[in-house]
């Protein structure tokens, strides 16, 4: 599912629990947006920067990140390939924006 353009989703939903596989194309940014629930994104391919609240952290492939609940982010590739990520939360279900 494309949520905008060049950002994918691929999500895996449980009754209790939701990842999420997420493509990055080059120059994509995902929207800032909140999760009520808490998250944690790992980085499987290229690089991701995340600022959380001015805590700026730049988390390549195998790094990880805990987003607490309601915690606005913005990731954004930083990379000129498309970098991947996968995200975790529970409850499952969709996020809100």
């Amino acid at each position: 599912m494309e949520f905008v353009p060049g950002l994918v989703f691929r999500p895996v939903v449980g009754d209790q629990l939701m990842a999420n596989f997420v493509r990055y194309n080059p120059n994509t940014v995902a929207p800032l947006h909140t999760h009520e629930e808490e998250q944690i994104t790992v980085v499987i391919e290229g690089e991701l920067e995340f600022d959380l609240a001015g805590d700026l952290r730049i988390m390549g492939a195998g790094m990880a990140v805990v987003v607490p609940s309601g915690f606005p982010t913005e990731p954004v590739p930083m990379t000129p390939r498309a970098s991947r990520s996968t995200s975790s939360t529970r409850p499952g279900g969709p996020s809100s924006s």
